[in-house]
């Protein structure tokens, strides 16, 4: 059974665990494991490169808010590169990035 409390993150990682046919529309929804990695509102960085959520950015279309992160989110093997990648075995790993992540840009938990 799983436990029913945690962080904003674990809770996802728990839901999208038990219902893995959710994870397609919660990433298309921008839910918390997929927001974008960037303050909040912010839709492009500094060099004027679009703004992406970790898979869109790991894919190389998209960028992070700093040129550190984006090069880190795009050289880890261990994040999916699509949508249609994701498992539930990378969610916990993606809830590590945007608990880091939180506390980077002041996201409320």
């Amino acid at each position: 059974m799983l436990e029913i409390g945690g962080d904003i993150y674990q809770r996802e990682v728990d839901r999208l665990t038990r219902y893995p046919e959710q994870i397609p529309r919660s990433w298309q929804r921008g839910e918390p494991l997929f927001r974008f990695v960037a303050p909040d509102g912010a839709t492009v960085n500094s060099q004027g490169e679009p703004l992406g959520c970790l898979t869109m950015i790991r894919q190389g279309n998209y960028a992070a808010w700093s040129l550190t992160l984006t090069r880190r989110i795009r050289h880890d093997r261990r994040l999916p590169a699509s949508v249609d990648e994701i498992s539930p075995a990378h969610l916990p790993h993606m809830a590590a990035y945007m608990r880091e992540l939180g506390r980077i840009f002041g996201w409320p938990e």
